[in-house]
């Protein structure tokens, strides 16, 4: 490891620690009550709105003894910047953006698997139907998300070229339910898009067809399994809190099993607590294009690191980051 990248580190650990003081002293109490203090973001429309509202309306997170506070964002930007600063301790991230951030300095962990990639290519033009057809057309794409890598890692073991280098022109969408509205009013001929967003428009009738199961085409080329996201926290959190990180891992397994124990009665909880309608939910779980997996590192390590691999010599990522970027529970 180089100086400078250690240089890095100890500069984004020391504004880290700074920001989450700032963080503990607007949430109040003393040291203690901040010692239990876990703060997170989901981004609106995602996957990542479908467990942290659930952990406190459910009580997971005081019968675990921790409090977590989650905060909305709207942007994939704004939702990986914010944890980078310090705003929160704890973050559902795109292995592709953990690994990123932890070579650039970042100190963070990944302590788990958290969900199964769960995006899909989709169009309204009949005539496109594999990645070799995108060839020229305008993608919609949410650039710098974790279901973005995995999609494009695809693209590039298929035609050798990377989406924006096959495409005409790239929109960026800003989140998991950007992608679609460029496909339906014209802008693109083909978006990325993930659950629950992607099922609130196969839910209406807009003619807007899923053609690529990416996780799917994913297994197939690599011969492995994909992930969405991971839990990732920072390093200060699981040393000074290691049962508070514990604590949010059993609680996300617990909201893992309400959707599959009783998922009308979650469903109904959830959509009192976000923007999400029971119908994209129900066509979420019901399609399977959304699945779950709430394991420890003991279960998922090897499909994570085969994941990252696979990014590196694709050149998704620039550095397969150290074992350090793992943090077993």
């Amino acid at each position: 490891m180089s100086n400078k990248l250690l240089n890095r580190r100890e500069i984004l650990a020391g504004i880290g620690s700074l920001s989450a003081a700032s963080v503990a002293g607007c949430l109040g109490g003393d040291d203690s009550d901040s010692g239990a203090q876990i703060s997170t973001a989901r981004l609106s429309a995602g996957a990542t709105s479908l467990i942290a509202p659930l952990i406190s309306t459910e009580g997971f997170d005081e019968e675990y003894g921790f409090e977590i506070e989650t905060l909305v964002r709207d942007s994939i930007s704004a939702y990986y910047g914010d944890f980078v600063g310090g705003t929160y301790n704890t973050l559902p991230f795109g292995p592709s953006a953990a690994a990123s951030r932890f070579n650039e300095g970042v100190e963070l962990s990944i302590i788990g698997g958290f969900t199964y990639s769960s995006m899909w290519w989709v169009t309204n033009d009949p005539s496109i139907q594999s990645v070799e057809d995108f060839e020229g057309e305008t993608l919609a794409v949410p650039f710098g998300s974790g279901s973005f890598a995995v999609a494009d890692a695809a693209v590039r073991e298929v035609t050798g070229s990377s989406v924006e280098e096959l495409a005409g022109e790239t929109i960026n969408a800003p989140g998991p339910g950007g992608s679609p509205p460029e496909v339906v009013t014209g802008n693109a001929s083909v978006g990325l898009s993930w659950e629950p967003a992607l099922s609130s428009f196969v839910v209406q009738d807009n003619d807007l067809e899923p053609i690529i199961n990416v996780r799917e085409q994913y297994r197939n080329l690599f011969d492995s399994e994909s992930f969405h996201l991971v839990w990732a926290v920072k390093n200060e959190v699981i040393e000074n809190n290691p049962d508070a990180v514990e604590g949010l891992f059993q609680a996300s397994q617990d909201v893992a099993s309400l959707y599959n124990d009783d998922l009308d009665a979650t469903i109904d909880t959830l959509v009192g607590e976000t923007s999400n309608s029971p119908e994209q939910i129900r066509e979420a779980f019901g399609s399977s294009r959304l699945e779950f997996s709430m394991d420890s590192l003991n279960v998922h390590q090897e499909a994570i690191e085969s994941q990252l691999n696979v990014f590196n010599e694709l050149d998704v990522i620039d550095e397969i980051p150290s074992d350090d970027i793992y943090h077993e529970l």
